[in-house]
Parts: C-alpha cells; structure tokens; sequence
C-alpha cells in the first residue's frame, strides 16, 4: 500500500509552512516569491504561516492579510531579503496580525519599508524583529504605521525588535494607541523615532541613537510631532546629529526616568 507523507496543509486550520508551497533558502528569489504568495493566499481567512530558519531571497513584498501570524524561527534563525521592494505589508483593515521572529533585509532602495501597515484598526503586533536597510535619505523606514482617509490605526504594538540602517527608523503617522516596548533603532539617514499626529503613544525602555554616517544635520533620534497624551518612559537617547529629543506643536506629554546623553552637532 503507497503511502503519502502527510504535511500542515492536509490539516484544517492547522499552521502552514512556506516550504509545503516550494519555497527554499537555495532558491532564486521569483521561485520564492510565487512559493510565498501561494502560502499567504492558503491563509486568506487567516492563521500562521511559519517560515523555517535560513535565508529566503525574495523580489517582492509579502502582502498579508487579516488575523495572520507570520512567524519565523527566531531573528538569528530566518532571514528574508528583500530586493528591490518593501518586506512585509498590512493593509486593507487588517486586524491581528503579528509579525514575529524574523531577520529582515532590505536592499537600500529609496521609498521601501521593511515591515508597513496601513489602517490596521486593532491588534498589530510586531515582536523579535530585526529589520535593516530599507529605504535611503530618509525616503523608507524600517517600520511604517499609518493611518490614512478609510479608515484606522491603532491599537499598535512594537516590542523588543531592532531596526538599523534604514532611510527613518520607525515612523509612525497618525497611529493611535500604539507602543513601543525595548526597541532599539540606530544608525539610521533619518530620524530614529518620527512620530506625527499620533495619541496615547507609550514608548518604555529601549535605545534610539547613532545616526547613519552622511545623515542630515536635522537628523533627531526621537521626533514629536502635532501629538498628545504621550509617554517616554526608561529610554536612552544619545548622539543625534542635532537633537536626541524634539518635541513639535504636541501636548500632554509625560518624560521620566530617561538618559538624554550628547549630540553630535
């Protein structure tokens, strides 16, 4: 009698593996690219897509959809590189999606984003992430929340992820309700942390400082624009090419226990 070997997509609702679609660390990055799009499209009423550890070249953004995770093994374990385009992408009201465990790499090209989310109204986590070189000039981010006329963006959570060497570090505009917990972002063109018309934003603990050799001389790790209701708790700021800390047209803002240490300029 044959026997046929069994894998996570033959089970309902169970987590689907990248690999079950074809995808592979030795592959050309087109090959991975439709191995990775027919893995998120199994997911379209969501769940887990799971990505083994190694290094998955890719051409094109992985655009994913509501209540998905997407996790890897670990920031030391799987690696996306990207070429050419942003990473990992939320939009269209998505709610619950969680980004996590994940090495991601960009190439440097202007306007990118390594993780970007757009109107994502609830429970948009990203946690255990390192995401480096995306965006140049201050053109990208390495994260990007924002919120534009259809509908929200709040309810954010960053947590205990790096981002290095990108156009801005993390941006976040008109983002609500969001946190940001022991993040780093460093040696970035732009601001290391730029948020505007953003409230009820907690930043605790973490480390924004170095900026990128050839940064502007207006580069500010952390940046506060047309805000309120914000909080920057345990945080160290140090080396900004003019401030380690701005704060515009904003209010209702509460700053303790932080270390605000030289400037470059």
């Amino acid at each position: 009698m044959a026997l046929t070997k069994a894998t996570n997509r033959m089970i309902s609702s169970a987590p689907v593996s990248v690999l079950d679609y074809g995808a592979s660390p030795s592959n050309s990055a087109a090959d991975n690219d439709t191995a990775f799009a027919a893995a998120i499209a199994a997911l379209s009423s969501g769940g887990t897509l799971v990505i083994p550890n190694g290094n998955y070249q890719l051409s094109a953004t992985l655009n994913v959809t509501s209540s998905m995770t997407v996790r890897g093994e670990g920031r030391n374990s799987t690696q996306l590189t990207f070429t050419g385009c942003s990473g990992i992408k939320s939009t269209n009201n998505n709610q619950h999606v969680r980004i996590e465990g994940l090495y991601i790499v960009g190439n440097n090209t202007a306007s990118t984003y390594g993780i970007e989310a757009v109107n994502n109204p609830r429970g948009f986590i990203v946690r255990d992430c390192y995401v480096y070189k995306f965006g140049t000039a201050g053109t990208g981010a390495g994260i990007y929340l924002r919120y534009d006329i259809t509908s929200d963006m709040w309810g954010a959570l960053i947590e205990t992820t790096i981002v290095e060497e990108c156009g801005k570090g993390i941006l976040l505009n008109r983002s609500n309700a969001c946190t940001l917990m022991n993040c780093i972002s460093r040696l970035n063109l732009g601001h290391s942390l730029q948020t505007n018309g953003c409230v009820a934003l907690n930043i605790f603990g973490g480390l924004y400082e170095n900026p990128l050799a050839g940064a502007t001389s207006t580069q500010y790790n952390i940046y506060i624009e047309s805000s309120q209701q914000f909080t920057i708790n345990g945080v160290w700021v140090e080396n900004a090419k003019s401030n380690n800390l701005t704060i515009v047209s904003s209010q209702s803002g509460l700053i303790s226990g932080c270390l605000f240490d030289n400037i470059q300029g």
